[in-house]
């Protein structure tokens, strides 16, 4: 454990606070800064350019990550003003849960690493999340092999219902709680269910949150069998453990 001593010194002019915090935020605001350079703003005066710290990485490990055939080989470069701005924002975002419900055109799902927010996967959605419009659908369990009353559905009127009937028919309710997850947490069904779980979510993901139905109506044309497989197979399973 690291003893550390904080110092305060006395000094009536503020400048030279100024100064040395610059100094120091000019140095680290930058992802590296190897890639900084100085440019002349709209008003002519001097300022810094650089690398993003914020969902962007130049790791020597990886040289597919810089530009080879541009004059500047960094994907893009930002001012100070903005490197702030962007810094703020992640400082709020790493606090956050990781699916964000805050925008209303937009959809954002992050993860922390090493005390930093890192954008997982962002998507502008054209239209306003509150005045989506879920077409009825009817649910019936035509297999009657799952226990689902279809009483509970009916006609389905909307989206958060329909997410729920999807769940537990399709998935066992393992959907809901995990289309988030790299893996599936507290699950014990079979391979082809996991398989299934993992080749689907994106796009049901794509049809709950983002309102993009296409992927969702492929997927249900092309795994409809295999659904029906994979709930026999855990049905089976749920069996031999009674």
């Amino acid at each position: 454990m690291h003893n550390l001593v904080t110092c305060f010194f006395k000094e009536k002019d503020l400048n030279s606070y100024n100064k040395e915090s610059k100094i120091f935020l000019d140095l680290k605001i930058y992802n590296d800064n190897e890639y900084n350079i100085k440019h002349k703003d709209s008003d002519g005066n001097n300022e810094i350019l650089g690398v993003s710290d914020f969902n962007m990485g130049l790791n020597v490990n990886k040289p597919y990550l810089r530009h080879r055939g541009r004059f500047l080989e960094a994907p893009y470069i930002i001012n100070q003003i903005d490197g702030f701005r962007i810094k703020g924002f992640f400082d709020w975002l790493k606090n956050q849960k990781n699916h964000l419900e805050e925008f209303n055109n937009a959809f954002l799902l992050k993860f922390n690493n090493n005390k930093k927010a890192v954008i997982k996967d962002y998507d502008y959605i054209p239209i306003e999340i509150d005045s989506y419009k879920f077409e009825p659908f009817e649910f019936k369990n035509f297999m009657e092999t799952m226990e689902i009353d279809s009483k509970n559905y009916g006609d389905i009127k909307d989206l958060e219902t329909f997410k729920k009937a999807i769940d537990e028919s399709l998935y066992q309710k393992r959907l809901l709680g995990n289309i988030f997850n790299n893996e599936i947490k507290g699950s014990e069904k079979s391979k082809n269910f996991q398989n299934l779980f993992y080749s689907t979510k994106n796009a049901m993901c794509d049809y709950f949150y983002k309102f993009d139905k296409r992927s969702f109506d492929y997927v249900i044309k092309k795994y409809e069998a295999d659904f029906i497989i994979a709930a026999y197979e855990s049905s089976d399973m749920d069996a031999k453990k009674l």
